[in-house]
């Protein structure tokens, strides 16, 4: 992740700003489900093969993706990611072990946050449905939600914790009728 310079958000206080994410290779552990489970199964497990491999912190920040609106996907078939930079894992151990993939890189409106990533998580699912029009932007749904997880959580105290949603946008508004204005 590379936002440049970041101000200091106080506690509680959630900040929405237009950012560019560059396309990122990251190793991943993906889970199917309603996201409330399958986000927590993903880390879970994305957790374990750190441990395994002598890894005690997450080298670089954690991504999680949401790659489906459960508006549109029935919510047992949604997909979710947890990922970490590839380019942070020693030796690439992480090939034929994890998944591999690209982070789609673009704009994005991004949403800080500060405390638990479990509330956090409540925030993100809802971002796709609730987000605010911005002028002249509108919902890229080729590319899914990005959670940014700037805190090892086993590292940090639950209530600092700093996490960023970030919702893919491209320019143009649409209308609520799906046509284009």
């Amino acid at each position: 992740m590379r936002f440049g310079p970041t101000q200091a958000v106080p506690k509680g206080v959630m900040k929405s700003n237009l950012v560019y994410l560059r396309p990122l290779r990251v190793a991943y552990v993906r889970s199917v489900g309603p996201y409330s489970q399958s986000s927590e199964d993903a880390w879970s497990r994305l957790f374990e093969w750190l441990n395994q491999n002598g890894l005690s912190t997450i080298p670089g920040c954690g991504y999680g993706l949401m790659l489906d609106s459960p508006s549109v996907t029935p919510e047992a078939e949604c997909r979710y990611d947890a990922c970490i930079e590839m380019s942070t894992l020693p030796e690439n151990r992480a090939e034929g072990s994890l998944q591999v993939r690209k982070l789609p890189g673009g704009a994005y409106l991004r949403e800080r946050h500060i405390g638990c990533y479990s509330r956090m998580r409540d925030s993100a699912l809802k971002a796709r449905e609730n987000w605010a029009h911005s002028s002249g932007l509108s919902l890229d749904d080729k590319r899914p939600i990005a959670q940014i997880f700037l805190d090892d959580p086993r590292r940090s105290d639950a209530k600092e914790l700093r996490s960023d949603v970030c919702v893919p946008v491209i320019a143009g508004f649409t209308a609520s009728d799906g046509s284009a204005k």
